[in-house]
């Protein structure tokens, strides 16, 4: 059992006011008491928090504080000795408990190393916790089975890395030896095809050569011979010479006729035989009608050259100087012409041209061209 104390004091009981006054005008036979007795609180055991697990995974324990205290009359509780609690009553000071499995957790593999033939990939490889949440936390690869943990490094393979060349270019000589170029490039093999390169990456000693000598055949090319420049007889005919250097894809190409050997050039021109000079002869065509109306008229004919088979021929194959000069020739028609009649005299009118003319003027009815210059002859016409 123990005590417990309260403050006593006078206070003037008015309203609005709690005023101390003096004990002398309070009634003491009525003053309650300060101190009393009051029974002890019983001694009681305290623990504190339990400890987070000390296991990192897998099973470990937890810890707290176990004390005897006594509470006290302000509310509070002061620790004593632990035999003034009763023992079997004691909390336990320990517990067992569990936390997540540890297991290895491996990253992807990275990309291999070499950029052709064989290499290595790696990966991170880490034992990590596995929380109750879903979510993980990284722990020291002590806590996982060293023999189950998996590889950090692994070979890998790459495309083959091979020279790869280009179409020689074209001789660059005109005619005779020169030289061409070609394009050596590393390529490295994959699905998609090939991809370049640093040369670094393929064996040297095996790089293809990027120059190398060539020829170019220069040579005489000859045209088709014309045809024989004589009509009949012996003449001559020519072709074109040109020198030409031949391509890689068979076809040629003109050059200078200076690149081909003037020795070796062939001839342009050589002499040929035409039909012979009989085969073609002038021939006249028969005489037209007298077109006169009467007296004096005019006849024609037509001169061709034709081969001895009838065919007529353009005229260069006949001889100039054998070619019949008569086309027309004067005719008579039989029958008399009337007198002229006398016209009255026009004092402009004056034959100033031969009556040869005029006659002809008459004859073949030019009169309304000439009639002024053959007035006379045309008065009668």
């Amino acid at each position: 059992e123990g005590v417990r104390r309260r403050e006593v004091r006078c206070v003037v009981l008015e309203e609005g006011s709690n005023a101390t006054v003096d004990d002398a005008y309070c009634d003491a036979a009525v003053r309650p008491a300060e101190v009393e007795a009051c029974p002890l609180e019983a001694c009681h055991w305290a623990t504190g928090l339990w400890t987070e697990c000390d296991a990192v995974c897998g099973e470990g324990s937890q810890t707290r504080t176990v004390n005897c205290e006594i509470q006290n009359e302000d509310g509070t509780c002061t620790a004593i000795e632990d035999s003034r609690c009763d023992p079997d009553t004691r909390p336990p000071e320990t517990k067992t408990c569990s936390r997540g499995t540890c297991l290895w957790v491996v990253s992807h593999w990275t990309e291999c190393d070499a950029v052709c033939g064989e290499g290595s990939q790696t990966r991170s490889v880490s034992c990590q916790v596995q929380n109750g949440n879903g979510t993980s936390d990284t722990v020291s690869n002590s806590h996982c089975n060293p023999a189950a943990k998996p590889p950090e490094t692994k070979t890998c393979s790459r495309g083959s890395c091979l020279w790869v060349v280009s179409q020689w270019t074209e001789c660059d000589a005109v005619c005779g030896a020169g030289s061409q170029t070609r394009t050596v490039s590393c390529r490295i093999q994959n699905g998609n095809g090939t991809s370049e390169i640093s040369d670094s990456h393929c064996n040297r000693a095996d790089r293809p050569s990027e120059v190398q000598t060539c020829n170019v055949p220069c040579q005489w090319s000859t045209g088709q011979w014309t045809e024989c420049d004589a009509f009949c007889g012996e003449g001559s005919q020519s072709r074109s010479i040109v020198c030409q250097k031949q391509n890689r894809n068979g076809t040629s190409t003109l050059i200078d006729a200076a690149h081909c050997e003037r020795v070796s050039r062939p001839s342009g021109t050589q002499s040929c035989q035409a039909e012979p000079c009989q085969n073609f002869q002038w021939v006249a065509s028969e005489w037209s009608e007298c077109d006169g109306e009467c007296g004096e008229g005019s006849q024609s004919r037509t001169i061709s050259c034709q081969h001895q088979n009838g065919t007529t021929v353009p005229d260069h194959f006949c001889s100039w100087q054998e070619k019949p000069r008569d086309t027309t020739r004067t005719c008579s028609t039989g029958k008399t012409c009337p007198p002229p009649t006398t016209a009255p005299a026009d004092p402009e009118c004056v034959n100033t041209d031969t009556d040869f003319f005029c006659a002809t003027i008459v004859r073949v009815r030019l009169c309304h061209l000439y009639g002024r210059v053959c007035c006379k002859s045309c008065a009668g016409a």
